[in-house]
């Protein structure tokens, strides 16, 4: 059964809150008041992650915004130069330019 993030750490604090609430009827099944503490470590090394892995989607948003203004910016360099070879410099030389075209 897969949860999502935040509805997994609301059962896990229910349950981590319960389990000491009820060891006497829980301890005929072997769980003890460990598992409460297990769970709570569990619980607070899942946020702990998930704060940092947010941190890093916020890092990569911002640097991804950065690549693509620097994408346009030289594909406008590019093109704007491309044309002042083609217009500067014979056809039989485009290719040292990498310019394929035919005219």
């Amino acid at each position: 059964m897969s949860k999502t993030f935040n509805k997994l750490i609301e059962s896990l604090n229910l349950m981590i809150e319960a389990i000491p609430k009820h060891l006497m009827k829980l301890a005929e099944v072997g769980i003890k008041a460990e598992k409460s503490d297990e769970m709570k470590q569990l619980k607070d090394e899942l946020e702990k992650l998930n704060s940092e892995q947010e941190i890093l989607k916020a890092k990569l948003k911002l640097k991804t915004k950065e690549l693509d203004e620097k994408l346009i910016q030289a594909n406008e360099v590019y093109s704007k130069t491309r044309k002042l070879v083609k217009l500067s410099v014979k056809q039989e030389d485009w290719l040292a330019f990498g310019i394929k075209d035919k005219r």
